[in-house]
């Protein structure tokens, strides 16, 4: 697992710094979830299974320090990258993370963005 909790709000937070922009989170219910990646087209199991994550953190269960291992370190041999390390290491990101890409200097204008 990875090295610890991390809530919305810090992962608003640091996309936000990492983009230069103003990011939102929204929190959606349960069925919620599941239209709009409907009308995103992906496929109902899909959809279903990410609405039950969501469901998993809004429990808190992930909070709990006790809910992470050492087992990603024990089968990669090294710890696992902390989501801001994630964010520093370009390199391992497709072309659609990556604010220096191609793809994302094409973006420029949408202004789908806003403040958190």
């Amino acid at each position: 697992s990875g090295p610890g909790p991390i809530t919305d709000k810090v992962v608003c937070k640091n996309l936000s710094k990492f983009y230069g922009k103003k990011i939102r989170h929204v929190a959606l219910g349960y069925n919620e979830i599941i239209d709009e990646l409907k009308e995103h087209g992906f496929d109902n199991w899909l959809n279903q299974d990410f609405a039950e994550f969501e469901k998993v953190k809004a429990s808190g269960v992930e909070e709990f320090h006790s809910a992470y291992t050492k087992d990603f370190e024990m089968l990669v041999g090294r710890k696992p990258e902390t989501y801001v390390e994630y964010l520093a290491s370009k390199d391992s990101m497709t072309l659609q993370e990556n604010p220096d890409s191609a793809y994302n200097q094409n973006l420029e204008g949408i202004d789908d963005i806003v403040e958190c």
